[in-house]
């Protein structure tokens, strides 16, 4: 059933001449979808909007008992001898769609999706709807092979058939046809059935063919096509499958009887409280008026009562106010319904967790603070105060003492005047003192770096003092010409004046002192020791070697 415009409304004829034993009853129609003048299908169904004002029917022959057969539709004699012509006349035309054929087996299913509207495409049948099968194959025209549309043509020579029948089932009747038209319309036929374990008998609609008129002003009449549940705000509103869609609907105040508003059935509306009825109204003028509904308040049905109270106090759920009826509770609520365990503020604070006392702003409440010393580096620093009393008490710092202009790569000493420190270095090498007064550092790449040191006690840190440094590059390293020395056994031999220098690989200044040509400087450490030398001649700048004690 489609959910547009279909209901059940019922035709029907008596066929012409009837025997006792016979198995058609008549022939019956059944109005299976309405498209109103005023209704735009267009997307919806109809991409073309060809529907509106057409009227869908589905045409039955009926029997006498399930097993009841029907063989064949035709007309009677041939040529110019018919006395029984096999016609369907529709004064106002038939919708036939493109892809559609005279015959329902020749309607592919698999088409609808793509085109909707060719569910409504006109066509005979002996009980075949597009995608179903019946045992006895598939009905065939003869006769009219190339028959174009099924309406306002006279099938003289022809008939309808399916090899070995069709059977009326429990609802005694079997579909011949499916007709849209935009008026009235007359069937006639002549049919060849077999009662169940009878003979073959044949049977003409006669004088009397199916004769049908749009079925406006029955419908309007007898069938109820609103369905409104008033019991609920918003509205529920149901179009049943036997009514029109989109429908227009006019509500009116019952007690009034005055006209409220019109609009598109929806599934849903809402409306003040109160008491109501309403109408359809479409463009063919059918309408049909509902009985008076009630509108209730939010929350209530129509006698009063909550749709919903959970703890069945009268006060509806979506209703209720929880709260606490203690004054002092941060959830007071003195017009509470609903009662809950009452909320306290923690002691100090208010309902915002805000201090009730804080005189020194920094968020920690004035019973609460902890005085103390808050200083990292003071030796009575407390963790825990919140509160600095000025009681805070430092070792003492000074500057260290050490070259802030260095050459990569050669040692360098810097001290400090406590007795255990802890040195960082940035930039260079910590080479020995570790833990002492004095370091030795080599810096090892040109740029910046940095020394920092702590004074340490058995009960608290230094501050942190810091030394910048400036790291030049070393102008030779090593040599680009031969060493101004020759490497003796008794020692280095001078060739020419400059500073000489000598330190071990811990960083150790082993000799320092001013050389002249000649000068026979001895081995500052045993055979075999590997020794850092720098020599600073005319140019400034100091030369780096190394050497092994021979």
């Amino acid at each position: 059933m489609e959910m547009f415009a279909r209901w059940t409304l019922v035709g029907s004829m008596l066929l012409a001449a009837v025997a006792a034993s016979g198995q058609i009853t008549g022939l019956s129609y059944e109005v299976d979808t309405c498209f109103y003048a005023n209704l735009d299908t267009t997307g919806l169904f109809d991409p073309n909007n060809e529907l509106p004002g057409y009227t869908t029917y589905r045409v039955y022959a009926d029997f006498t008992q399930p097993g009841d057969q029907l063989q064949a539709v035709y007309a009677l004699g041939f040529g110019e001898t018919v006395t029984e012509p096999w016609t369907l006349d529709a004064p106002c035309g038939c919708f036939d769609h493109a892809f559609g054929t005279s015959i329902g087996v020749g309607v592919n299913p698999v088409l609808l999706d793509a085109f909707p509207d060719l569910a409504y495409h006109s066509y005979y049948t002996i009980d075949h709807h597009p995608g179903s099968s019946i045992a006895g194959g598939d009905p065939v025209i003869s006769g009219a092979p190339d028959l174009p549309a099924i309406c306002n043509t006279n099938l003289a020579d022809a008939a309808m058939y399916v090899l070995g029948g069709v059977f009326a089932g429990a609802d005694l009747r079997i579909q011949i046809a499916q007709v849209t038209t935009c008026g009235p319309f007359e069937l006639a036929a002549c049919f060849q059935v077999q009662a169940s374990g009878g003979a073959l008998q044949n049977w003409c609609t006669g004088a009397s063919p199916l004769q049908v008129d749009p079925p406006c002003l029955p419908w309007a009449a007898n069938t109820s096509v609103l369905d409104i549940n008033g019991n609920g705000n918003p509205v529920a509103v149901t179009v049943p499958e036997a009514s029109a869609w989109p429908v227009e609907v006019e509500l009116f105040d019952a007690e009034a009887d005055t006209l409220v508003g019109t609009f598109l059935a929806d599934p849903s509306f809402s409306a003040p409280p109160g008491t109501y009825y309403a109408a359809l109204k479409d463009g063919s003028t059918c309408r049909d008026t509902t009985e008076v509904f009630c509108v209730p308040p939010p929350f209530y049905t129509c006698s009063g009562e909550c749709i919903d109270d959970t703890d069945g106090d009268g006060v509806c759920d979506p209703l209720e106010i929880p709260g606490c009826l203690d004054p002092e509770a941060c959830n007071y609520a003195p017009e509470a319904t609903d009662l809950v365990a009452c909320v306290y503020a923690e002691p100090g604070y208010d309902c915002n967790g805000d201090c009730l006392a804080d005189g020194d702003g920094d968020g920690i409440c004035d019973p609460f603070e902890i005085p103390g010393c808050m200083g990292e580096w003071a030796c009575n620093f407390n963790p825990l105060a919140t509160d600095d009393d000025g009681s805070c008490t430092y070792l003492p710092t000074f500057a260290i003492t050490g070259p802030v202009e260095v050459v990569e790569g050669i040692p360098h000493a810097y001290s400090y005047p406590a007795n255990a420190c802890q040195w960082e270095v940035v930039g260079g090498t910590l080479l020995a003192g570790q833990g002492t007064g004095e370091v030795t550092i080599t810096w090892e790449a040109t740029g910046s770096g940095q020394i920092a040191v702590q004074a340490v006690t058995d009960t608290c840190t230094s501050a942190p003092v810091v030394l910048s440094i400036n790291i030049g590059p070393n102008a030779i390293a090593p040599l680009s010409t031969a060493p101004p020395w020759q490497v003796t056994r008794a020692g280095l031999l001078a060739e020419s004046a400059g500073t000489l220098r000598i330190w071990d690989l811990r960083g150790r200044l082993l000799l320092d002192r001013a050389v002249h040509p000649g000068d026979c400087l001895p081995w500052p450490a045993p055979s075999g020791t590997v020794l850092s030398l720098a020599w600073t001649g005319s140019s400034g700048l100091p030369e780096l070697r190394r050497v092994v004690v021979p």
